[in-house]
């Protein structure tokens, strides 16, 4: 007899989910709390679904805070599910695909279109789904009939298996409300407390304020406690402090150092493409500059307008009325050994994904079912588990939500 299998969450993860489980024969129901299916995939890649990574080293991308090595955890679910798994599986709904250098695009390059075609394929499999459906809480199978209790406001539901899919605390008005953490917790899992992931960062400094919108190729390296962290990439300057893919895909570990109380700071190289010496050269070369002097005219092809007024307008670079800087030494200070302090991180509101989640340590990798209870099986965000910008993060739903449908329709 087929496997009853309850999906809570019709995001990404369970949608997968849910096809890959009727496509091995199981009955599936997916619970969702949303009157609609993917709130939060639409709003991925600016609407354009960055669905996927064609990084050949794709494993080792991922961050977890319950484990020195994620990279075993998401390589156990990668040789199950791949990257190419993963597009047979889209293709399979319909979904064919664009690439645009490592990124992997719908071809439609439409977020809606990806979310359609994956409740049709639903549809076609008879997945059962019940939207607006808040589960409330999980009970673990009694003795007398076995089965998984799912207690919603307006019903009790009977499961052979359950898999939850409900999301971090990230965009919580897509849904992601961070409840799931409280399922899993009721069932007895620990969770490592949740912090915004993929998103921007608040600095102490104002004298770059003006600088917002202006767009940096830049190095930037975080200091958090005895630890640092590097990227290089485009950087955006905000009313607020920093932004960016290139600070995105370092901010999970400046919120956690927050949270426990530890000094951030971000030392940023305006110049990573050039040596010191190159930059030195350069800088005495420019027209207008003598005797060390740096101007703010001499530069204006090199750094955004607004970001090098806001740099040679600080009171502790001015001097006098002369908007320059004294010498070549104080000028390289500042373009390669920016030191910024960080004093938080923009909100869950405004977080792509969150760090954090169900420790990895009570979870099978090879299955994703449950250490502590049998029959319960776990996937996308709400696991300790996360990736940088460019499609890791879906890669990881579609993944992981591939893995334990398959295993829970057994």
């Amino acid at each position: 007899m087929s496997n009853e299998v309850y999906v809570i969450g019709c995001g990404a993860a369970g949608m997968s989910a849910a096809i890959m489980a009727a496509q091995k024969g199981a009955r599936v129901t997916v619970l969702e709390g949303m009157k609609s299916p993917g709130k939060k995939l639409l709003l991925t890649g600016n609407g354009r679904c960055n669905l996927s990574n064609t990084d050949p080293d794709i494993a080792s991308r991922y961050r977890s805070d319950t484990t020195r090595s994620p990279e075993k955890f998401t390589q156990s679910v990668f040789s199950r599910f791949s990257v190419s798994d993963t597009l047979t599986f889209l293709s399979s709904a319909g979904i064919l695909t664009s690439a645009r250098g490592e990124y992997l695009y719908p071809r439609c390059m439409q977020a809606q279109a990806v979310v359609e075609l994956l409740s049709a394929r639903m549809k076609e499999l008879g997945v059962r789904v019940r939207f607006d459906t808040k589960v409330l809480s999980l009970r673990s199978p009694g003795s007398s009939d076995g089965k998984w209790q799912i207690i919603t406001q307006g019903w009790t539901y009977s499961a052979d298996r359950v898999i939850l899919c409900a999301g971090s605390r990230a965009y919580p008005a897509t849904g992601s409300d961070g409840s799931g953490y409280e399922l899993a917790s009721s069932c007895g899992h620990t969770i490592m407390p949740v912090v915004p992931a993929l998103t921007a960062l608040v600095t102490e400094e104002h004298f770059l304020r003006g600088a917002s919108g202006d767009r940096t190729l830049s190095s930037v390296t975080l200091t958090a406690g005895e630890r640092s962290y590097s990227e290089q990439g485009e950087l955006q300057w905000t009313d607020q402090g920093i932004s960016g893919i290139v600070v995105f895909n370092l901010s999970r570990y400046a919120a956690r150092a927050l949270a426990e109380g530890l000094q951030v700071h971000a030392s940023i190289d305006l110049f990573p493409d050039m040596s010191e010496d190159e930059l030195r050269s350069l800088l005495s070369s420019l027209p207008g500059n003598s005797e060390g002097i740096v101007t703010s005219s001499s530069v204006r092809g090199l750094l955004p307008v607004r970001l090098r007024d806001a740099l040679f307008a600080s009171g502790a670079l001015r001097q006098k009325k002369n908007v320059s800087f004294p010498d070549t030494d104080t000028a390289l200070r500042l373009f390669r050994h920016l030191k910024l302090t960080i004093s938080g991180v923009r909100s869950y509101d405004q977080a792509q994904i969150c760090a954090g989640g169900i420790y990895l340590s009570e979870v099978n990798e090879d299955t994703l079912e449950s250490k502590l209870c049998p029959g319960l099986y776990f996937a996308g965000e709400i696991l300790d588990i996360d990736g940088p910008c460019g499609g890791y993060n879906l890669q990881w739903a579609w993944s992981s939500g591939a893995l334990a449908g398959m295993n829970a329709a057994r």
